[in-house]
């Protein structure tokens, strides 16, 4: 390693552009949501609520939804992910419209993503901004 550097000067930085690509990050992080959506779903049900987390992939993206289990009545809330020119969009209808997400790698060798074309955010970030809302969060009753 040279200097302040994390990587060695015989890093990798070709492969590491393309794991950084568009389409391999979003089938990165449908795979972490995969995992987060069975991991919310087992609380759910420990503590017996009336909804669970659902899952559906298609052929450009995939969605996460807030469903309600039997006996229970409520919308559909639902997360999408999908991809797009350069990088992927994500659409909660329920917040403040579509944000663009961009993966670069950096100076330091990270595959980071910036979003609406700002910051340098991991991947964890990227979800836990999309669904912490549609995980945690109760939709506003009228």
């Amino acid at each position: 390693m040279n200097g302040s550097d994390r990587k060695p000067d015989s890093f990798d930085w070709v492969g590491a552009c393309i794991a950084c690509r568009p389409k391999e990050q979003l089938e990165a992080i449908q795979s972490d949501v995969e995992d987060a959506v069975r991991k919310r779903n087992e609380e759910l049900e420990r503590i017996h609520a009336p909804v669970r987390m659902g899952f559906s992939s298609y052929g450009t993206g995939f969605c996460v939804s807030k469903d309600p289990v039997a006996g229970y009545h409520a919308g559909q809330d639902c997360v999408n992910f999908d991809e797009a020119a350069d990088g992927f969009v994500i659409r909660d209808p329920r917040a403040d419209g579509v944000r663009s997400v961009t993966p670069f790698l950096d100076d330091d060798g990270e595959c980071r993503f910036r979003i609406n074309g700002e910051g340098s955010r991991q991947r964890w970030q990227v979800i836990r901004l999309a669904l912490e809302p549609l995980f945690f969060q109760r939709r506003p009753t009228v």
